[in-house]
Parts: C-alpha cells; structure tokens; sequence
C-alpha cells in the first residue's frame, strides 16, 4: 500500500487511521492532551494523551472501519494508538538519556538500526517498529531513555495523534508502516544483557556488560605521560 500524500494527512487524519486498519493493524482511540492537560479530566493523570477513551482499553484495538469511524465521530480529534500484536517497538526518550542508549546498542551490534517503519514521537524520541522474532523474550527496558514495547496488551500512540507538548507523532517521510512494512527485529534486540530497577523512584540500570568492560579497557590505554602541568599558575 503506498504512502498517504502529506496534503491529504493535513486534510483528513481519519484517513491515516483508516489506512492503518486496512493495512491490518489494529487502532484504538487514545485521550487528548490540549494545553497539557489529560481529556480524562483527571487534575493528577500520570499519562496524558496517552491512555485509552475506551473501557478495555488495548483490547478494543480493532480493523474494522465502522467501529473506527464510530469512535471518530464520538470523540472528534482524538488521539490514536495502533495494538502491537506481533510487533515489538524500541522507544527511545532522549530526555531521559534514550540517544545514549540507543548509540551504545547500535556501536556493539552492527552500527546501525535495521531499516523499518520509523516515527519522530511527540516527546522528541522516536519509536521504530519490528516485526518480533519468533520465541524471543524480550526485555522491558533496554536502558536509560529505551522502553521495548512488546505484543499483546501493548500500543503505541501514533499518527495523527498530538502530544501533551503540543508536537506532533509523525512518521519519517516514507516510512510509515503502509510503504515501510515494519522489518524483522534483530535478534540481539531479544538477548541484550540489561538490567533495571526503580528504588524510591530513581531507575538504576546495568547497561551491557561487554560494552562496560570495553569502555574500561580504552581508558586504561590512554597514556597521560606527555601531559605537563604549569609549576606557577597566574590568577
């Protein structure tokens, strides 16, 4: 299926929400967030434009045009998320140290992310959506700033959606999963050794060993012997 023009996003979401499910992607309605405040109406909403207008939420997730069309007419302007059945969505945050992570991974396993369909979300970060490898286990976490979203039960918000910042989910020019159909994960993306833990709300996050022990290792070859110092400072 090709892209949808950029005019006709402009012109009519719904019909990038309806593409969506064509394609076979499940789609469900997701809360707004104008001014930064959640449509919930909740004044301590922990997630703002985020969460599902529906009862159950990720389990409403659907293809059907008339229930999608039924959901665009009840809540106009709606925020969306697309259902990850069988997808698993890297999403990093370089707010909260993502890029970082992110360049770490991609140094020690190959140099580069896998092309696949590839959003900017609202935040600032970015989602890049997978195809999962069959029997993977994959991690919650993959480091400070990258949440691994996985299959049944989860979603991401997408296209057209707003974020609370007022910014926009958009997919990179060609890239959306109706021209870029999303590529198999790497297998690494299953096996990476990290670990995390939340103590009194601050996240502590062992972040590949290997590359630890490589950061080490080039430390320990840096030779300070040509360095001089000054015997008398001016101040």
């Amino acid at each position: 299926m090709s892209a949808i023009p950029e005019q006709e996003r402009a012109r009519d979401p719904l019909a990038v929400v309806r593409a969506y499910a064509a394609a076979g992607f499940r789609v469900l309605p997701i809360h707004t967030a104008p001014d930064g405040r959640c449509s919930c109406g909740k004044p301590d909403c922990h997630s703002p434009g985020k969460h599902p207008r529906t009862e159950h939420g990720v389990d409403d997730a659907t293809t059907e045009l008339e229930t999608i069309d039924v959901w665009a007419t009840r809540w106009p302007g709606c925020n969306w998320g697309m259902a990850l059945d069988g997808l698993v969505v890297p999403d990093c945050d370089p707010r909260h140290g993502g890029d970082i992570t992110a360049q770490l991974l991609i140094d020690k396993h190959g140099g580069a992310w896998p092309d696949t369909a590839t959003a900017i979300t609202g935040g600032g970060g970015w989602h890049r959506v997978y195809r999962a490898q069959a029997d993977a286990h994959y991690p919650g976490k993959l480091g400070p700033g990258v949440d691994l979203k996985h299959g049944a039960g989860m979603y991401i918000v997408v296209e057209p959606s707003t974020h609370a910042s007022g910014r926009p989910y958009s997919w990179i020019d060609g890239t959306d999963p109706q021209s870029t159909p999303p590529a198999l994960a790497p297998a690494w993306l299953g096996s990476a050794r990290i670990a995390g833990k939340s103590r009194t709300g601050t996240a502590t996050v062992r972040v590949l060993d290997d590359v630890v022990a490589d950061l080490k290792s080039a430390l320990a070859a840096v030779s300070y012997t040509h360095l001089t110092l000054p015997t008398n400072r001016e101040v």
